[in-house]
């Protein structure tokens, strides 16, 4: 009786332990939906799913935009730019092609002295900064861009950046593509975004990011009437 207690324990005990574990693995509430879009429209790497909360890294970040690519701009993605001219960038501390391929397009740029950095972090600023570029490239459209309460801590090479992506809304959940992480009353008391220009960027914002600007791709190419005119420009 007492060895059957015992177990009863050490399994209780273990349970207990993993069920954190295990929550800890999903996306937070605000995300969940469009981290679940982005993974069931392909733009996400098995190995990306889990981890939502954590800072994502340069070279992940370059794994989901070549996934958005390879979903919007060229199936066989790395193959596209082996046929036009092959990789003319390189890097001392990685060769790894999904990099490369993102700095070939002109999205993510190395740290200086040649390297890229592949385990660093992004800042928000950063992101946006690289999401304007992939939009670019699939020549998406933004309207009106959101005031900022917290623009005076915006780098210079990263204003227009942040402009672009807080004014690139989702036709589908009208979120914008980088908003703010909350919002600020003003000396006039009226509200303001408060985007956090040197906060970390995690997976899971950046899997909602890729899926919004996924989103503007697919509505544009399925029906580009419909997405001049949604939000009054073209």
């Amino acid at each position: 009786m007492k060895k059957i207690a015992s177990l009863l324990l050490t399994l209780t005990l273990a349970f207990s332990l993993c069920v954190p574990a295990l929550a800890a693995d999903e996306p937070d509430d605000w995300a969940h939906a469009e981290v679940d879009g982005a993974i069931g429209n392909g733009l996400v790497p098995e190995d990306l799913q889990g981890n939502y909360q954590a800072p994502i890294t340069r070279a992940e970040f370059c794994r989901l935009v070549v996934q958005l690519m390879r979903r919007t701009y060229a199936e066989d993605f790395i193959e596209f730019i082996e046929e036009n001219g092959g990789f003319t960038v390189s890097f001392t501390d990685t060769n790894d092609r999904e990099i490369l391929a993102a700095a070939q397009l002109g999205i993510v740029n190395g740290v200086g002295d040649g390297k890229f950095n592949p385990d660093g972090s992004i800042t928000r600023q950063e992101a946006a900064v690289m999401l304007k570029r992939a939009a670019n490239i699939l020549e998406l459209t933004p309207t009106v861009a959101l005031t900022f309460y917290d623009a005076d801590e915006f780098a210079s090479w990263a204003a227009e950046g942040i402009l672009f992506t807080s004014a690139l809304i989702d036709p589908f959940s009208r979120f914008p593509v980088m908003g703010g992480t909350g919002s600020m009353r003003t000396i006039n008391d009226e509200t303001a975004a408060v985007f956090s220009p040197h906060g970390l960027y995690t997976r899971q914002q950046a899997m909602c990011t890729m899926m919004r600007i996924y989103d503007n791709w697919l509505l544009k190419n399925t029906d580009p009437d419909e997405y001049h005119d949604m939000f009054g420009f073209g």
